[in-house]
């Protein structure tokens, strides 16, 4: 289970940069769900994504995985709880060139 409640984060707060990304944001998953995030440009996925992986600290709510509270807990000791793929494909781009999908799937 992942439970997001009432989560805030801002970029550069107090400044004329200042950029609040996530306002209030509640999320229920339950195990087994399968969900898709879409959104514009600057709609608040990315932040999403990393402040349940602890890349940055949120400002103010609550982050619960499974029965954890991860909120407070740097991003290396989340990475017991989850993992992340990332889509940056155009990494693998020459390795797709020269092998196999089973040859890349092995590297």
């Amino acid at each position: 289970m992942l439970e997001l409640k009432n989560i805030y984060k801002t970029f550069n707060a107090g400044t004329v940069n200042e950029k609040m990304a996530l306002r209030g944001l509640n999320l229920t998953l339950e195990d087994g769900d399968f969900v898709t995030v879409i959104g514009g440009n600057g709609a608040g996925k990315s932040t999403m994504l990393n402040a349940i992986a602890g890349v940055w600290p949120v400002d103010q709510g609550q982050i619960l995985i499974g029965d954890a509270d991860v909120t407070k807990l740097p991003e290396y000791k989340r990475a017991k709880y989850l993992g992340r793929v990332f889509q940056r494909q155009w990494r693998f781009r020459r390795i797709w060139h020269w092998h196999s999908a089973g040859e890349t799937a092995v590297l």
